[in-house]
C-alpha cells in the first residue's frame, strides 16, 4: 500500500495598516454619524471594513470589501419592516 505525504502549507495573514489612518477613519465615520444623527452609520460600517479588508492579505493576495452603506441601509429598512409586520401581527 503506498502512502502519500502531503508537505504542511504555511499561511502569512497580514495586516499591512497603520493605526494612524485607522484612526482617521474612525473619527471622520464618528463624527459624521453623530452630525447626522445615526444615518451615515451604514456608510461608516462600509468604509472602515473596506480599509481593514483592503490593508489585510493572505500570502500576499489582498482581500477586498465591496459592498456600500446604501445597501447595508436598505438591508437595515428591510429589517425594521419586517419587525413591525411581525410585532403588529402579535401585538394588535
Amino acid at each position: 500500500m503506498e502512502e502519500t505525504l502531503k508537505t504542511p502549507t504555511n499561511y502569512q495573514l497580514e495586516f499591512n495598516g497603520k493605526g494612524s489612518e485607522f484612526f482617521s477613519v474612525i473619527i471622520v465615520n464618528w463624527l459624521l454619524t453623530v452630525l447626522t444623527l445615526g444615518f451615515y452609520y451604514p456608510w461608516a460600517k462600509a468604509r472602515k471594513l473596506q480599509f481593514l479588508y483592503g490593508e489585510t492579505s493572505l500570502n500576499g493576495d489582498s482581500f477586498s470589501f465591496h459592498g456600500t452603506g446604501k445597501e447595508m441601509f436598505k438591508g437595515f429598512i428591510k429589517v425594521l419592516l419586517i419587525i413591525a409586520i411581525i410585532y403588529s401581527l402579535f401585538f394588535c
